[in-house]
């Protein structure tokens, strides 16, 4: 009997003497052991612990995650995640909790290791309001250099709005990341700001472009990306609009990517940038109709476009889902 109490209040010691809050409960959520840290940080004595059950520490809004950890516990052994726990004076203290199962006095219980993590939080929203911040005044670029590009080439602005729109529905249909479809609606607001370089009289030629104009024109993607790559967006932004004219096949300009090697962004993008273009009035001709325009991508998909893009391009105009317009009656476009 006294060899047990001795080696108890070892264990009690090392217990006590931890910097995290520590529990052991039963399989039924019932304190059996909890440390000073626990009672310190949650502002219970060691008797009202053992009084209670696990749902008392936990915030209402949690406490349901906590059961299916609580399930993933039983049958891997143990697991790690992050939750809020209640104090007695109604405090909410985010805490990282490191859980396993243990034989603690011949029964089968949890041991769990709650670490305080209200100051990483913390820091946690402080870096994310400055990322936003950031994000904000590399938008706020964006939005000044299209307005650059209207007032020399109102129609390329408008262009590239009407195919940031279309883009941004296309990768939504897709389910892309946060991160992805900011990208793809970024790059395509700008994707021609080469051409700012090339001369109007070509950006509005009435007639068919010669070689060396040709050439001209196919080198803004090349003069975009040497614009915008020195600045840090968190967006490959300069890559996609680099990208923009590549073809699955490799028959695309200015590196000749082909298939995967050509970022989805871009994909995206060139789907979207034909479409628009095909369905706007040129100088040197009039604007087609939106199914001449589709059947264009349908045509050459797994050729030229990416297939999957393409169906979701033609699902969005032919169940009304998508129109430049902004409304749902395709016969006006």
């Amino acid at each position: 009997m006294k060899r047990e109490k001795t080696e108890y209040d070892k264990f009690k010691t090392i217990f006590d003497s931890t910097i995290d809050a520590m529990f052991i409960y039963d399989m039924d959520g019932n304190f059996i052991e909890v440390n000073r840290t626990a009672c310190e940080r949650l502002g219970y004595t060691y008797e009202e612990f053992l009084s209670m059950k696990l749902s008392k520490i936990y915030a209402p809004e949690f406490y349901n995650a906590l059961l299916l950890k609580i399930d993933e516990l039983k049958k891997r052994g143990n697991t790690l995640f992050e939750t809020v726990m209640i104090s007695k004076d109604g405090r909410k203290i985010p805490m990282e909790v490191n859980s396993q199962i243990i034989n603690f006095g011949g029964k089968k219980t949890i041991l769990s290791i709650a670490r305080d993590i209200t100051e990483r939080k913390l820091a946690e929203e402080s870096l994310w309001q400055s990322f936003k911040t950031l994000k904000k005044s590399l938008e706020s670029i964006i939005t000044i250099m299209n307005k650059i590009m209207g007032t020399r080439d109102p129609y390329t602005a408008l262009h590239q709005k009407r195919v940031a729109k279309l883009a941004t529905a296309i990768a939504e249909e897709m389910n892309l990341p946060e991160e992805q479809l900011e990208g793809t609606r970024l790059s395509a607001s700008i994707h021609d700001i080469g051409k700012i370089y090339l001369p109007a009289e070509i950006l509005s030629k009435p007639s068919k472009l010669n070689h060396l104009e040709l050439n001209l024109i196919q080198s803004h993607p090349w003069v975009g990306y040497d614009i915008l790559k020195s600045i840090e967006f968190p967006w490959p932004i300069a890559e996609i609009v680099l990208q923009h004219h590549e073809r699955m096949d490799g028959s695309g300009y200015p590196q000749g990517l082909e298939g995967d090697d050509i970022l989805v962004e871009a994909r995206i993008l060139g789907v979207a940038d034909v479409v628009e273009a095909m369905t706007s009035h040129r100088p040197y001709r009039p604007a087609h109709s939106i199914e001449t325009a589709l059947n264009e991508i349908d045509k050459n998909k797994g050729i030229l476009y990416d297939t999957k893009i393409v169906d979701i391009c033609i699902h969005l105009f032919t169940e009304n889902v998508f129109n430049f317009e902004g409304n749902n009656n395709l016969s006006n476009n």
